[in-house]
């Protein structure tokens, strides 16, 4: 650059010089031209060496630290792929935080003034695998939103709309949840036992079904399954309703047992899990 700007320089004066600098008015005004131009030439030399120093250094930056580059398309899609599993994360920590509220409430209200429900009847051949398999499922969920990184081997591939469609899943079961436990209100209990004071429950959602809190429970699990992508979760929550479902023979008998024909009846008119047709 240095001697590019000089040799225009000089070509300019060799012009001048050329063109005749004979009296000494037309000579002093050929000298300070020659001198302007001569002193420009030099001061776009020392903005080009500046520009090229800053060009250097900035290179050197560059090659020395990776991290400060500007993202390229992959780096982009990274960070875009982060943002939105941090958004899931918080949608599964919501929808777990409230089925806990619900399923507390209910059952702390459902267990005052009532005597303990023995579980004895329920059996440890279900009773131990069932309490395991819902360990597991929990353990799995707060890996999932406290450290992912322990769970990230088990995460599947699944479309962003299935996964937005398990948020709207998870709303269906909360309010299915919530429905079910305030038409059972004191009956509630955690195994297949009745409590003393039990009453026949057929209203709310269970006119049409009589386990409808399980079914919300295998739609919370979905959901879940759905936006975390996590097979830890779906397979120890497909476990546990696979174990629920086992049981749900040795429930129903209790409350034949309990309620006689009325129950029969009941079970004539209503789906296990499903409505009727």
């Amino acid at each position: 650059m240095a001697c590019s700007g000089g040799k225009i320089a000089s070509r300019w004066v060799g012009k001048r010089e050329a063109g005749g600098c004979d009296d000494g008015t037309a000579k002093r005004r050929c000298q300070m031209s020659s001198a302007i131009a001569a002193k420009n030439a030099t001061v776009v030399d020392a903005k080009s060496d500046r520009l090229l120093r800053n060009f250097a250094v900035l290179a050197y930056f560059h090659q020395r630290f990776p991290a400060a580059r500007t993202p390229g398309t992959k780096e982009l899609r990274s960070s875009k792929s982060m943002d939105t599993d941090q958004q899931f994360r918080v949608a599964v920590l919501a929808v777990i935080v409230l089925a806990t509220t619900i399923a507390l409430y209910h059952r702390i209200r459902a267990a005052g003034g009532s005597p303990p429900v023995s579980r004895k009847r329920e059996g440890r051949l279900i009773g131990i695998p069932l309490r395991l398999a819902g360990l597991v499922l929990w353990l799995g969920t707060v890996a999932y939103l406290i450290a992912p990184s322990l769970v990230q081997s088990a995460s599947i591939p699944i479309p962003i709309g299935v996964r937005w469609l398990g948020l709207a899943i998870s709303i269906l079961g909360l309010v299915l949840m919530q429905w079910t436990l305030t038409s059972l209100g004191k009956n509630l209990t955690d195994t297949v036992e009745t409590r003393q004071d039990a009453t026949l429950i057929t209203n709310g959602p269970y006119r049409w079904v009589r386990h409808p809190y399980y079914v919300a429970a295998a739609l919370l699990i979905l959901a879940t399954t759905l936006m975390s992508t996590n097979l830890i979760i779906g397979l120890s929550g497909l476990l546990v309703l696979t174990l629920l479902a086992i049981r749900t023979p040795q429930e129903e008998q209790i409350l034949e047992q309990r309620f006689g024909r009325a129950y029969e009846d009941y079970q004539a008119k209503t789906g296990r899990f499903l409505p009727k047709l």
